[in-house]
């Protein structure tokens, strides 16, 4: 199985937002307020969050039903599977590993229907004892879609790293390195101060007008 990184075509378009310092806590208008940090965030039924975006246009995710992709709390292979036990997962033995994003790629069972698919992220995303992350695959084609912690954002031109902090820190995202080339472009990061899945984090950072762009760091293995 052969995998890359995926950061996108990232174009500075001439959007200009006006930010007040509310609004940049996510606390006013159409921002989004902060996740509540003592839940988990539950996948949709019906599919409605599986999209991304490329520039300004909204590119739906199509969910498979042959893998996983997981972030254990515990690099204890026993444990692993232990907390694997009885789920949608199928055996540890062939999972594939990304030790560059911490990810673990596992096979679903056979057969597995969208429904259960569903449910059975949601029922492993609730055990936050034993994983960090729990996330679909999405399939395009012949190649596997993974969600790591990672997504790319391009903010306004005219804000300043102050104010990109307080963003990020309101949604409890910690800021990775800068995209060489790119304005106000960073890598950034998911933890567990927030309980959102980094797709959702990434549509979050668009739609609410806090950055340019927004998308998640996929990486594609086939």
């Amino acid at each position: 199985m052969t995998w890359t990184s995926f950061s996108g075509i990232l174009r500075t378009t001439a959007i200009f937002v006006v930010l007040s310092s509310v609004f940049l806590m996510g606390c006013s208008g159409n921002a989004a307020s902060p996740v509540n940090k003592a839940e988990f965030q539950p996948l949709s039924s019906d599919s409605s969050s599986f999209y991304y975006y490329v520039s300004e246009n909204r590119v739906p995710l199509t969910l498979s039903l042959k893998w996983i992709a997981v972030k254990f709390a515990s690099g204890d292979p026993s444990q692993q599977s232990a907390a694997l036990k009885g789920s949608i997962a199928d055996s540890l033995e062939q999972a594939e590993q990304f030790s560059r994003y911490g990810v673990t790629l596992l096979p679903v069972k056979e057969g597995i229907t969208f429904e259960a698919l569903v449910e059975g992220i949601n029922l492993l995303r609730a055990n936050t004892a034993d994983f960090l992350q729990v996330n679909p695959v999405f399939q395009a084609g012949d190649t596997g879609m993974i969600v790591t912690d990672e997504f790319i954002v391009t903010f306004p031109p005219e804000m300043s790293m102050d104010e990109i902090n307080a963003v990020n820190a309101s949604y409890g995202v910690e800021l990775g390195d800068p995209i060489l080339g790119q304005e106000n472009t960073f890598v950034l990061k998911a933890t567990t101060a927030t309980k959102m899945d980094t797709l959702s984090l990434a549509n979050l950072y668009q739609e609410s007008g806090v950055a340019v762009y927004a998308a998640p760091n996929f990486v594609r293995v086939k």
